[in-house]
């Protein structure tokens, strides 16, 4: 039965009126992967001696050890972000004397093939095979390593668990970054090392096989989990309900007081949260907001005040560089209907302005508790977060017209290229470097404080011009209407 899936979907693939687009970006996603495995590989080799040469540690198994648990907490979040749940198109075979079984075991055993499982073998196979083999033994060192591959396993059906219950509720997902924000702050205070948690869970993997058994078996009663999870939902009503909910969103109904503006936002959000690949780069914003805290607060310099604003700017600025990049591609599939509705483009652009200034505003509003790990830390989130208000969502907006291209909003997001190209990914450089423009002058004549003042007044000067900025916009966006919707329909 295996063969008999195997060959239906490769007939599938070669068959579809796209394979050859799919073939090459295929090819270039297998590029990048060979490439990290690559990377990967040369950091194993390299992993003993850059933590006793490099970071100055007596004992390099043992601090590797307390690593691990982050090394698996970031593999879980960028799982949950990127890999995709294990798909099948099971309505053909429902019909037919095909056991539910036997798809749901395929539907498994084909996921777990996926290229993160293996990479803690690229990575950490030399530093088992020298380090811990040296000191513990082989066998010892094949245990360690096989531990790493199953809590690897673990992290993959987890995901897979949590996406199917709750790659639908916004909340679930905060909760969780919540909850990951509060052990990360836990172990920086010292309230819970949870560095010395990992390193007595690793170094009883070298002391016995109990650990290793005990994940061996977290292992199967995922995998069983998993199974009893999809077998449950393997009938046609179900695969009916769960697409019927699947465009479910609110209605965003206190948006309708701020008129046809208010309309076109609740537009985008319900474009946003009803597609996948635009809903990823949402949730990834989210993740975003943690990420100037572990580099600030794990930082020796606490006067690097250059590298703080471009982690404050790309942080504060995230959704603006990757869902503004792509602005008005998004409505790529409908952008004629738009320009013949009976309303103004003027205030289309302009929703667009309020929904990114949003979000860069609710990313500095999260931030504020990061005064407790000095005052200069507020200071770069806000001056970071004015700019990007007031300058680089401007940016965003005009140089999203330059090159658009539509996208398919039905096809998969994770690691999805579709719609990008050279004048996307240019578009970072002005985003992330234009703030130094007003910063390194200052800067280099020694006042890096005022150098930052200067960013936010400068996004402050943009936020009270911004009805100006607004109008150019959109007269951009009127004449050059014509040209986006031929590009739209010629994709």
């Amino acid at each position: 039965m295996v063969g008999t899936f195997l060959s239906h979907i490769s007939r599938r693939f070669f068959r579809s009126p796209s394979a050859g687009k799919d073939t090459a970006v295929k090819f270039g996603l297998a590029f990048i992967v060979v490439l990290l495995a690559g990377y990967s590989l040369t950091l194993g080799f390299a992993l003993e001696r850059i933590i006793v040469d490099g970071m100055k540690q007596r004992n390099a198994i043992s601090f590797l050890n307390g690593l691990l648990i982050y090394y698996f907490i970031g593999g879980f979040v960028t799982r949950y972000l990127i890999q995709s749940l294990p798909v099948l198109d099971v309505q053909p075979y429902l019909h037919l004397p095909v056991s539910r079984g036997k798809i749901i075991h395929f539907l498994l055993g084909k996921s777990v093939l996926h290229v993160f499982n293996f990479f803690v073998f690229f990575l950490f196979t030399p530093f088992a095979l020298n380090a811990i083999t040296r000191e513990y033994g082989l066998i010892h060192g094949c245990m360690w390593l096989l531990s790493l591959w199953f809590i690897s396993l673990i992290n993959h059906f987890l995901v897979i668990l949590v996406k199917k219950y709750f790659t639908q509720s916004v909340w679930g997902v905060l909760i969780f970054f919540i909850i990951c924000a509060l052990f990360s702050g836990a172990d920086y205070f010292g309230w819970l090392k949870l560095s010395l948690v990992s390193e007595k869970i690793f170094q009883t993997v070298l002391r016995g096989y109990t650990t290793v058994v005990l994940l061996l078996t977290l292992v199967m009663v995922l995998y069983y989990a998993a199974y009893r999870t999809f077998i449950h939902r393997l009938y046609p009503e179900e695969l009916s309900v769960k697409e019927s909910q699947i465009f479910n969103s609110p209605n965003w109904a206190f948006l309708q007081s701020f008129g046809l503006m208010g309309a076109w936002i609740s537009v985008e959000l319900k474009l946003i949260f009803r597609n996948r690949r635009s809903r990823e780069i949402f949730l990834m914003h989210v993740v975003f907001l943690l990420m100037p805290l572990a580099f600030y607060a794990y930082t020796k310099n606490r006067e690097a005040y250059g590298a703080f604003l471009f982690f404050g700017v790309i942080s504060s600025g995230f959704f603006t560089m990757n869902y503004g990049m792509f602005l008005f591609s998004w409505q790529g599939a409908h952008f004629d209907f738009t320009l013949v509705k009976p309303s103004s483009i003027r205030q289309f652009v302009e929703s667009k302005y309020w929904l990114l200034a949003a979000t860069t505003a609710f990313w500095f509003l999260f931030s504020i508790p990061f005064f407790f790990l000095g005052w200069h830390f507020l200071l770069i989130n806000l001056v970071a977060s004015l700019y990007n208000i007031g300058i680089n969502i401007f940016v965003a907006m005009n140089m999203s017209m330059w090159g658009a291209k539509r996208m398919d909003l039905k096809h998969p997001g994770s690691l999805n290229i579709e719609g990008a190209g050279a004048a996307q990914w240019l578009m970072s450089v002005p985003l992330m470097a234009g703030p130094y423009l007003f910063y390194a002058p200052f800067s280099l004549m020694g006042l890096p404080i005022p150098g930052l003042l200067c960013v936010g007044i400068a996004g402050l000067m943009g936020i009270l011009f911004r009805q100006k900025f607004i109008d150019l916009t959109f007269q951009r966006l009127f004449n050059r209407r014509h040209v986006l919707a031929s590009s739209f329909r010629n994709d």
